[in-house]
């Protein structure tokens, strides 16, 4: 059986660094995302006039900006909040907000890009509010590697961080891990890379094996949505700023990290070693919690991740970076 799936994963990932180097050469022609370019992502508001804070949410795959709608709806009662909706991903149905001026991509971003254009966003958003006084930022899945990149290219921007169920491995991951990881990736690499009536049937389809919750306001998943997989890959085999994580000096600013205890430890994107480097980054006020629900936990169950992190805003003190870790 194993060796069947090693086959299955192996044939999958060729087929997508075939496709991928072609792509690569029609991609060129597109217009970049730079500091230049001032590139400002779409995203939603809730705005609480009697607070100076902003708390921004970015998401990850295969969602958009509505994922937050619930957690952002009970925080907006003290807080600021702006949800961010990723480069290349569809916006909501009937959505009310932002709009942006990311360029239209065909053959996606680069990671590096993605967070250019994110740290504009956040300064847009602070804009907003007058006097504004810490920005905290609340991630998921992708939306965590970025503000975790974020965080590494721009150490001053945020005051205070929240990741939903992706860190890093610092030890890499065990052969089961592995296997699930370079297995479903390289499908949607290749997904991505498809027609895309065929790549978008197969994302979907995918979304629903590993049991994703959609805000009920949520739009259709589609393929275009897959291309920070292909980003990471470009990033990996060519020594890209992706590859920056390996060297990631976690800022010395509060940190809470939320992950799923249903998950087994064996396909969880973070490890002990993980653990122990964001309870070091400020002792007795960042921590690690495994939390009673899936991947989608702030969906499922927006009450009770609502209180766990007010409840730790309420603890934590915003501080400026002043070294790493």
């Amino acid at each position: 059986m194993a060796h069947k799936a090693l086959g299955l994963t192996s044939a999958v990932i060729a087929a997508a660094v075939v496709l991928s180097e072609r792509a690569s050469r029609l991609e060129r022609t597109e217009k970049p995302i730079n500091e230049a370019s001032k590139t400002v992502l779409p995203y939603r508001s809730w705005k609480c006039a009697a607070s100076k804070d902003v708390i921004v949410f970015v998401h990850g795959w295969p969602d958009d900006a509505n994922i937050f709608a619930d957690l952002a709806e009970r925080l907006s009662k003290r807080f600021n909040c702006f949800s961010v909706n990723l480069p290349g991903y569809p916006l909501p149905p009937n959505f009310q907000g932002s709009r942006g001026n990311v360029p239209d991509r065909k053959w996606g971003f680069t990671v590096e890009e993605c967070v250019i254009a994110l740290n504009s966003t956040v300064a847009n958003c602070r804009s907003e509010v007058e006097g504004c006084s810490s920005v905290t930022l609340i991630t998921h899945d992708w939306g965590a590697i970025f503000g975790y990149l974020l965080d590494h290219k721009y150490p001053n921007v945020v005051q205070r961080m929240v990741s939903i169920d992706v860190g890093w491995r610092l030890n890499g991951p065990k052969p089961v891990g592995l296997l699930f990881t370079l297995g479903y990736q390289g499908f949607l690499n290749l997904a991505f890379l498809l027609p895309e009536a065929v790549g978008s049937a197969l994302t979907n389809g995918l979304s629903n094996v590993l049991g994703r919750v959609p805000a009920a306001s949520s739009g259709p998943v589609n393929s275009r949505m897959n291309w920070p997989y292909r980003a990471a890959w470009r990033d990996t085999f060519g020594k890209g700023f992706l590859t920056q994580m390996d060297q990631y000096k976690l800022t010395r600013i509060p940190r809470l990290f939320i992950y799923s205890g249903r998950t087994s430890p064996n396909l969880r994107f973070s490890d002990d070693a993980w653990y122990k480097v964001v309870d070091e980054s400020v002792p007795g006020v960042s921590k690690c919690v495994a939390f009673d629900g899936n991947h989608w936990m702030m969906n499922t169950h927006p009450e009770e991740v609502a209180k766990l992190i007010r409840d730790w805003l309420d603890v934590s003190q915003s501080s400026t970076p002043v070294s790493r870790l």
